[in-house]
């Protein structure tokens, strides 16, 4: 019998814990690692751990290796938590030879042709592993998206370049095809999430669909690609219903873009209403302003969403086109009013620092922000994240600062990772902290969120969020 042991390195304690929106980190069960374990053969045993619980996360690991003792260990690797990825390697190699390490996920796949010529893993998985690991764990690893240190580094690094050249169904999955999640590997009751974000805890995630046929300048589409593919109307459904039965309270949809098929979307949502599914849930992935109508809005919201935020970006249309976002101003504002007519609530993501952007573009931005209903909005830095337009074009200027992937947080400022052709680090930080005061303390939106907290029982709540947050000195 096989014993592989998950690993969920320390994302959010990476990427969270030591920035200005600490206090509304996000806490998931790892959907990626719950999926895969759903599709693996039954005579394999599996247990998972999750790093991002523990500070002294190495030595929780040992104490897990020695009591279940794997012979495999699996984990996935975002670029922000390649760096814990190369701390747990080289702590097993060191200390648990035999332990053979698997790993994928975006940053395998963005590197793959560098990091096969490193021991840190003895395979690698590129693009979507749902159904990779059986032909690990069984020795096969002569398949287009598995990369294996008993093959040469010649051979590994053609087949990764060789790779994105595969015709799309030798690339992707059908992903109707892919298991229920193992939610019972989790202690889901430790998971919590800031009343920002969720009304109850804990909270599933839910994927409908994968891919985005559109291609803004700073997204990675390496691992789901333009391929846009969903499950069916039952099929999601049924997963809503499954995650209602494992005990979540809440729900939020992960989809790059869940309503790409907007009829697909309001049948979701009809369903859910026909059933009387009870628990609320949300869409905070966000879903693009020009695929959307008000039937669809008040659907959701008649099903039970609460929520939706859009990834609006920016507030300049020059810049919007720049970025290849192929969205309009004016869509933009339609949208968030036809979500907040239908009574749901709304969250903005804005990007500061995107291609092309100068002081003038930014507040643009940041007075669209101030301009539009929202309930809430979240500003970022744009990061340039490898495998991204963004990175290639700043990498070729050579103005990539730093490839210490830890500090590719789009909270944390101090850091600086790239030169601006036209902002220099010291003035995105400003207007990153500006544009967080000039939303959040205007007097109008201190008023509404008032009497929505009075109406909902969160007042001390954001009382708390705010002073710790909106407050702080360092802002």
């Amino acid at each position: 019998m096989i014993k592989l042991l998950f690993v969920s390195l320390p994302s959010a304690l990476e990427v969270y814990k030591k920035t200005n929106v600490k206090l509304a980190a996000p806490s998931y069960p790892n959907l990626s690692l719950a999926t895969i374990a759903g599709n693996l053969s039954t005579d394999v045993t599996v247990d998972l751990i999750d790093l991002d619980f523990y500070n002294d996360y190495i030595a929780v690991l040992k104490e897990r290796i020695d009591s279940f003792k794997p012979d495999f260990i699996a984990m996935e690797v975002k670029t922000v938590t390649f760096n814990a990825s190369e701390r747990v390697s080289h702590f097993i190699r060191k200390n648990y030879p035999k332990i053979r390490i698997i790993a994928g996920g975006v940053h395998i796949t963005t590197f793959a042709a560098e990091l096969c010529k490193t021991d840190l893993y003895d395979s690698m998985v590129i693009g979507e592993g749902d159904f990779s690991l059986n032909h690990i764990l069984n020795s096969n690893t002569d398949m287009p998206n598995i990369l294996s240190q008993s093959d040469s580094v010649d051979h590994n690094v053609k087949k990764a370049n060789d790779f994105f050249a595969l015709k799309k169904n030798d690339r992707y999955v059908d992903i109707e095809k892919v298991a229920f999640p193992r939610w019972d590997l989790f202690n889901i009751q430790k998971y919590r999430n800031s009343h920002l974000t969720a009304r109850a805890n804990p909270v599933g995630l839910i994927e409908t669909s994968r891919g985005c046929a559109f291609q803004c300048n700073f997204c990675n589409k390496n691992t789901f690609g333009r391929f846009y593919r969903a499950k069916s109307v039952g099929r999601v459904v049924e997963e809503f219903k499954c995650l209602k039965a494992e005990g979540f309270k809440e729900v939020h949809i992960i989809d790059d873009s869940f309503t790409q098929d907007l009829a697909r979307a309001k049948s979701i949502c009809e369903e859910l209403i026909r059933i009387g599914y009870d628990i609320p849930w949300s869409m905070f992935s966000g879903v693009r302003v020009d695929l959307v109508d008000q039937e669809f809005f008040h659907l959701a919201k008649r099903a039970g969403a609460w929520q939706v935020a859009f990834g609006i970006e920016s507030g300049n249309q020059k810049i919007l086109d720049r970025i290849n976002k192929k969205t309009k101003l004016q869509q933009i504002e339609d949208s968030v009013s036809m979500a907040v007519k239908s009574g749901m609530e709304t969250m903005g993501f804005f990007i500061i620092g995107l291609s092309g952007d100068t002081e003038k573009t930014i507040m643009d931005t940041i007075n669209f922000a101030a301009k539009l209903p929202l309930s809430l909005a979240k500003f970022d830095i744009c990061i340039p994240y490898p495998g991204t337009p963004f990175y290639k074009e700043l990498d070729a200027e050579n103005r990539i600062l730093t490839k210490d992937w830890s500090k590719y947080i789009c909270h944390q400022t101090r850091v600086p990772l790239f030169e601006h052709p036209n902002l220099t680090w010291e003035q995105l930080d400003y207007y990153y902290n500006i544009a967080f005061r000039k939303f959040f303390l205007r007097p109008r939106f201190l008023w509404k969120r008032f009497i929505r907290d009075i109406k909902k029982g969160d007042l001390l709540s954001d009382v708390s969020y705010f002073t710790k947050s909106i407050l702080n000195k360092s802002w």
